[in-house]
Formats: structure tokens, sequence, C-alpha cells
């Protein structure tokens, strides 16, 4: 059987995009890199269905996801601690904190960065299996709800974020 090029991604086997770069230089950009860079975090945070803005991402299946789940949740567990690093939120496995800094910004009107939220929701969802990465998930969408409740955020794009937790994962239909 061929190894999915989503493994291989996480294991440090392949590189992707026009940076050709491993997950674990990704990891290590700087954060101007992160908002600068489009077509890399379809990989860092997969899901199962067709990006709108990246033709080369992986679409994970069921089958990869029970496969392949010890290399893949916890590759988007921190790939998506690495996201909320980015937004200039600080995690420690129980609360997410606001550090802001240079990422101010990010929080001021709408931008792609909201639509890379929805798409780490709902990633983090399809891992939400391990415990950490559901942690993770929960405690990031109370941050998000707070943040609409701070009006940082407007009803469209908190119900994007909420159906982005609430939808099924494939293994929770089998």
């Amino acid at each position: 059987m061929t190894t999915p090029k989503i493994v291989r991604f996480f294991n440090n086997e392949l590189r992707i995009g026009e940076a050709d770069a491993l997950f674990d230089e990704i990891m290590h950009w700087d954060d101007d890199r992160w908002e600068l860079t489009h077509d890399f975090i379809q990989w860092v945070l997969p899901l199962d269905e067709p990006s709108n803005f990246n033709a080369d991402a992986p679409i994970l299946t069921l089958r990869e996801i029970e496969d392949y789940k010890l290399v893949l949740a916890p590759g988007v567990y921190r790939a998506a601690i690495r996201f909320t690093q980015f937004l200039g939120l600080d995690y420690d496995d129980v609360v997410i904190k606001r550090s802001f800094l240079s990422s101010d910004s990010l929080w001021v009107n709408f931008n792609h960065n909201w639509l890379r939220i929805t798409r780490c929701l709902r990633s983090l969802r399809l891992f939400s299996f391990d415990p950490r990465v559901k942690t993770l998930m929960t405690t990031f969408y109370a941050f998000l709800v707070e943040m609409f409740n701070d009006g940082f955020a407007d009803a469209t794009t908190l119900k994007y974020w909420t159906d982005a937790v609430q939808k099924s994962a494939p293994w929770e239909k089998v």
C-alpha cells in the first residue's frame, strides 16, 4: 500500500507548495511568512473535502483518518497550536488567552485568516476523537464566541465557526 501524501508530509518526507517546504519547516516559519503564504494551510490543517483555494490540497478519507490517526492527529494538533500562536493567542492546555501584540490587525475586520479559523476548527473536528485535539477545539471555539461577544466578529462568521465544530466527523457516521 502506498503511503498517502498527507502522511508523508506530516512525517517530513514530502515538500509542498511554492515554498517547497516540509511540515517542520512550516511550523518554524515566522508569523509574516504564515500571513503571506497561502498554499500551505490546506496541508497543515487538512479536511475531508476539496479546498476552494488550493487544487493540490489533500482530501482526507475516513480510511486515512482511521489508518493514520497516530500521525495525523498529533500533526493537526501541532499545526493548530502554531496557528493560534500566529493569531496572537496563548494556549496552555486549558485556556486560550489573548497576547495579540503584532497580530491585532487580524481581529479588526474580516480577512482571510477568519476563513483559516474555520478550516482550523473543521480540521480539529475531524480528529476530535483524540482528547487533546478535542480540548483544543472546544477551548478555541469558546474563545471565538467570547471574541464575537466583544464585537470582533459578525453573526455570519460566528455561524461558520459554530457549524465547523458541530458538523459530524466521518468516523462518527460509521
